[in-house]
């Protein structure tokens, strides 16, 4: 996203295709949440058993924040549900 809004030509795009499993959970962030909150720490968050996607959301966003949140916080979890 960076590179697409910073302007300039044709940002250069990172593609990498993953096979999902169910139960799964794929994390899309901004860097104000995974530059102040370490990725075993996410990963942990993400992990935790029996959490709704969206007490997973707010205990990310609470993680940053707790960090010194120095710029918006925004997280996305999205869980795979279907083989």
């Amino acid at each position: 996203m960076t590179r697409a809004l910073s302007g300039g030509e044709d940002p250069e795009v990172d593609v990498t295709q993953v096979q999902p499993v169910p139960g799964e959970r794929y994390l899309l962030c901004s860097d104000g949440l995974f530059s102040v909150v370490a990725d075993d720490q996410i990963a942990t968050l993400l992990g935790t058993p029996g959490v709704s996607l969206e007490e997973v959301c707010q205990r990310l966003i609470d993680a940053a924040n707790a960090n010194g949140g120095p710029d918006n916080i925004t997280a996305l979890v999205l869980e795979v549900n279907a083989p």
